[in-house]
C-alpha cells in the first residue's frame, strides 16, 4: 500500500492514519510474542502518547496485564503543577496534570481525602448541571473537614477552577487515568472513597470497574 501511494506521488502526510496503521501492523508482526511489551514501550515512548489500553489493544492482551508490566518496569506517572505565576514566584496552585518524569510535584495532605469525578466534556444529555453538582460536592467535602480532590478535563466548568477544590487533577476521565490518580492519592494519605454519581454518565460508566 505504501509503495502504491509513493508511485502515485502521494506522501504519508496526506494519509497519516492509514500509514500509521500499516506501519504499526508491520512493526508488530516482526516482534516475537515474548518481547512485544518491552519493545512496544520503547518504540512509542511508553506513556507520552500511548495509553496502557491502546498498547493492550495492539498486543491483544488485557489492559491490566500491560499496566502490571509497566509498573514492573518502574514506569509510573508523576504529577506536575500548572504554573499560574509564570515562574515569577512559587505557585501553590493544586492544579495537576500527569506525565512520565522523575520529579513529582503533587505534594501530599495529612487529612483524609475524597475524590470527586467530574462530568468531562459537555454533550447532549450531559451538561453543566452535573458540574454544578460536583462543585457543591467539593464544597460539602471541604465543610466536613476532608480534602476534596476533583478530577475533570473540561476547562469550561467551574469545577476546574483552581480554587473550587483542594486538589484538581486535569486528566481524562478514563479508567486508566482515574486509577493512576487513585494510586497517587492512596500513597499520599488515607483515601476514603470516590464520588461518581454527580458527574453524569461519564463517571457512572467507570463505577463497576472502579
Amino acid at each position: 500500500m505504501l509503495d502504491v501511494l509513493a508511485d502515485e506521488g502521494i506522501g504519508c502526510i496526506g494519509f497519516s492514519p492509514l500509514c500509521q496503521g500499516i506501519l504499526t501492523d508491520k512493526y508488530l508482526n516482526e516482534i516475537p510474542d515474548d518481547s512485544r511489551a518491552d519493545k512496544i514501550g520503547g518504540q512509542f515512548h511508553w506513556g507520552d502518547s500511548v495509553s496502557d489500553a491502546r498498547i493492550a489493544t495492539l498486543l491483544g492482551v488485557p489492559r491490566a496485564e500491560v499496566a502490571a508490566h509497566r509498573k514492573g518496569l518502574g514506569l509510573q506517572r508523576v504529577y506536575k503543577r500548572v504554573d499560574t505565576c509564570a515562574a515569577e514566584f512559587e505557585s501553590f496552585t493544586p492544579y495537576l496534570y500527569s506525565t512520565f518524569e522523575d520529579e513529582d510535584e503533587a505534594g501530599s495532605s495529612e487529612s483524609d481525602r475524597v475524590i470527586i469525578l467530574g462530568n468531562g466534556p459537555n454533550r447532549i444529555g450531559q451538561g453543566l448541571e452535573f458540574d454544578y453538582c460536583c462543585v457543591h460536592a467539593a464544597y460539602a467535602v471541604a465543610e466536613a473537614g476532608l480534602t476534596s480532590v476533583m478530577v475533570n478535563c473540561n476547562p469550561e466548568t467551574v469545577s476546574t477552577d483552581y480554587d473550587t477544590s483542594d486538589r484538581l487533577y486535569f486528566e481524562p476521565l478514563t479508567l486508566e487515568d482515574v486509577l493512576n490518580i487513585v494510586d497517587r492519592e492512596r500513597a499520599a494519605g488515607d483515601l476514603l472513597g470516590l464520588i461518581v454519581q454527580y458527574g453524569g454518565q461519564t463517571p457512572l460508566n467507570l463505577a463497576n470497574a472502579l
